[in-house]
């Protein structure tokens, strides 16, 4: 706050510093957060999140750095449910020959989720990076048919012709005129 009144981090401060309007279109607009671990020590990790729902509703592309070993695990969650990517680079534990893993995790706007895993190593020399794909997982959480109720009846619910025709056919006292 400019009064000296302490942070203040909300939508319209952020809008404001970007020198942007808060119902004006942002689609061309990139925010960078060098580290978001800095926020969510001085602002609660839902404020944060709104916050960060906010501005990608806005149309702003954020890119974020969190610092996954200084936040516990309902925290990384929470930022994790907000994306629509993460990248997660971690030491390479269980593959020989490459120094780390970078797991890419990104949901499309139709609801299939794509994971692809990637090991490289860095030369210290010419600082060469070599990637290899480990495996590319895709499935979609939308247009998955919910269970039928009546499969496993043990009466039958559906109607013959002759059944059919008997129902059209029938008046009922409501309907007397």
């Amino acid at each position: 706050d400019e009064a000296g009144g302490g942070a203040d981090f909300s939508l319209h401060q952020l809008l404001r510093v970007m020198g942007q309007e808060e119902g004006q279109c942002c689609s061309s607009t990139a925010l960078v957060f060098d580290s978001i671990s800095s926020l969510l020590l001085h602002h609660s990790s839902s404020l944060v999140c709104r916050v960060l729902h906010q501005l990608g509703a806005h149309g702003i592309a954020l890119l974020c750095l969190v610092h996954s070993d200084l936040h516990d695990s309902h925290v990384i969650q929470q930022l994790s449910h907000v994306t629509n990517c993460s990248i997660s680079v971690s030491p390479a534990v269980h593959v020989t020959g490459f120094d780390y893993q970078c797991v890419v995790m990104q949901q499309r706007k139709s609801g299939k989720v794509m994971r692809k895993e990637e090991c490289f190593s860095v030369d210290e020399k010419s600082l060469e990076v070599v990637g290899r794909a480990v495996h590319t997982l895709t499935t979609s959480h939308q247009h998955q048919s919910p269970p039928d109720p009546t499969s496993q009846l043990t009466f039958d619910l559906s109607l013959s012709a002759k059944e059919r025709k008997e129902r059209g056919e029938l008046v009922l006292p409501y309907t007397r005129s």
